[in-house]
């Protein structure tokens, strides 16, 4: 939320983000702007919601939700940990936000509610949005939550609630809305009079650079995200560790739980071949990120994940004009195509994604040069955030 809140401090007269736990990674930076207040919510506050759980689960629209679990028998302890979770968190946000919006009871019209997940905040949003009808209610709906690759219970989150009482739910992908349309608005007959698909789109920090291919005969590959089962980085390792065309060199930023086995990995395939370099860099924060594209060359950006949503990894190599090669999951194909990179099958096999690299090596000069070209395009229309963050903040404004 920092790109958003730096967006927005210009168009809102003022800014307060809640949250019920501020992780290292989201409190490590800050907007600097007088206007932007970033409130955690104390402990002592969980403590007290968890006291009236047994209350809050009582409310109709959970109960209505347990009853359609139990008739089709799906009631079992993982979900109601998922349910206990969503109530408990959704509020625990509403008690706060309550205060604050009571402290302006007198012009309740001018606020906007923004719920950054469809999730327990998008239930706290719809909440309020009852207590103070004249606020504008609006939700973010972004991957896990509405993505039953990832999430078992997506249409058991209260969705008739808050398709109800929310003013506007928009779904960062098309594919993600079409796919969270046909697995529950059409299974509850929920209309989609309240839904737009909205790029957030990522910011360019250099905005005037462009990354340049290699020039030194070694194809230079780049990945960034967490090392965790779901993104597959050994399919990439598998796939070049018998790399024969040329120098190849891997660089990934990102770490996780699977970051020392892949370490251990990767330095055995760079003994058996010398014709690969694997760089494992490791976390890097957002801006450190946008410098590697300045300061480095690449010729691809790779992602192999087996589960998405719009990844904002890959608009930041198109917003360098950095071509990607990406499976076909989540929402990557609305950026990834035959104009801006490969796009590859999902389950695919570490052999077949060698020969997609080495296809893409093989391009002609002129062709990679137009491939570039179209991903910065792609990126300048549709995925940038100055732009497009601008526009919803204005409209969610009124304007």
């Amino acid at each position: 939320m920092i790109t958003e809140m730096n967006i927005a401090k210009d168009i809102f007269d003022e800014i307060i983000y809640l949250t019920p736990n501020m992780n290292e990674k989201n409190g490590s930076e800050y907007v600097d702007s007088e206007n932007v207040k970033i409130i955690e919510i104390p402990r002592s506050n969980w403590r007290f919601a968890f006291l009236i759980l047994p209350f809050i689960l009582l409310r109709k629209e959970v109960l209505r939700d347990v009853r359609r679990a139990l008739r089709e028998k799906r009631l079992s302890a993982k979900y109601f940990r998922h349910l206990i979770a969503f109530v408990h968190n959704g509020h625990l946000l509403k008690r706060w936000a309550q205060r604050l919006l009571r402290r302006h009871e007198s012009s309740p019209n001018s606020w906007v509610v923004m719920a950054t997940w469809f999730s327990s905040e998008a239930y706290a949003a719809s909440m309020l949005k009852k207590q103070f009808p004249s606020v504008f209610a609006v939700s973010l709906a972004h991957s896990f939550e509405v993505d039953p690759v990832k999430n078992d219970f997506i249409d058991l989150q209260l969705n008739g609630y808050l398709h109800k009482n929310l003013d506007e739910i928009n779904f960062i992908s098309q594919v993600i809305y079409e796919t969270y349309r046909d697995i529950v608005m059409r299974k509850y007959s929920i209309q989609d009079n309240n839904i737009k698909v909205r790029y957030l789109g990522c910011l360019k920090l250099f905005s005037e650079h462009i990354t340049q291919p290699s020039s030194d005969m070694v194809f230079r590959i780049l990945s960034c995200s967490g090392v965790t089962p779901v993104k597959r980085l050994h399919l990439i390792l598998q796939a070049i560790k018998n790399w024969e065309i040329g120098k190849l060199q891997w660089t990934h930023i990102g770490d996780g739980p699977l970051f020392e086995e892949l370490k251990d990995t990767s330095s055995n395939a760079m003994v058996n071949n010398t014709n690969i370099d694997i760089r494992l860099l490791g976390n890097y924060p957002n801006s450190e990120v946008h410098k590697y594209f300045l300061e480095n060359s690449v010729d691809a950006f790779i992602n192999v994940s087996a589960a998405e949503g719009l990844p904002v990894s890959l608009m930041e190599c198109m917003a360098y004009g950095v071509p990607a090669i990406a499976t076909d999951v989540g929402g990557n194909r609305e950026i990834v195509n035959k104009e801006t990179g490969i796009l590859l099958k999902k389950d695919i096999e570490p052999d077949e994604l060698r020969s997609k690299l080495e296809r893409f090596v093989s391009l002609g000069s002129t062709e990679k040069s137009i491939m570039r070209e179209n991903a910065l395009r792609i990126w300048s229309e549709r995925f940038n955030a100055d732009q497009n963050m601008r526009e919803f903040f204005l409209e969610c404004r009124g304007d």
